[in-house]
Parts: C-alpha cells; structure tokens; sequence
C-alpha cells in the first residue's frame, strides 16, 4: 500500500494577502502603543495579538486543511487561554 500526502500549498496571492495583513496589524500594534487608552491598552493589544495568531495557525501552520475535529481542539485550546488570562485580568482589577 502507498500512502499518498496531500500537499498544502496555499496560492502566491493567497499567502500575499495574509502576509499583508500580519505587517498591517505589526503596525496596527506599534501604533496602539503610542496612544494611551487607559485600561483598555492590554485589551487591544492582544486582541490584535489573537488575530496574527489565528492568521498564522489558520494560513500558515495548514489548519484549515485538518479535520473539523483538530481545529475545534485548537479552538478550544484558544478559548481556555482567553478565560485563563480573563481570569488574571479580573485578579489584577480587584488588587487595584
């Protein structure tokens, strides 16, 4: 029996595309950093965060050619960090 593998190569202008849009939200990023928006600088800036993340897994790291099964457990993974830094945040509010 031979074991055919699926080669996962996105287009040229797929893979620019994405490419674009991390440099645009480096930027994005950078340019949050210089404007001070009180408690909401954390917030911003890893929602930004996330979505190069997502981008980077999604495109580039081929998830989107796994099975629906592995992409709801990176999901859920993504979730379970998001509550766990939620959490902290609600920790370090009350402290202060």
């Amino acid at each position: 029996m031979t074991h055919r593998r699926k080669i996962h190569s996105g287009s040229y202008r797929q893979n620019t595309y994405v490419l674009v849009a991390l440099l645009l939200l480096t930027i994005l990023t950078v340019v949050l950093s210089r404007i001070d928006f009180g408690l909401f600088d954390v917030v911003l800036t890893l929602v930004v965060a996330s979505v190069q993340a997502f981008l980077i897994v999604y495109y580039y790291m081929y998830l989107k050619y796994e099975k629906t099964f592995f992409a709801y457990l990176v999901l859920l993974c993504f979730l379970m960090l998001g509550i766990a830094i939620g959490m902290t945040f609600f920790d370090v509010g009350w402290r202060y």
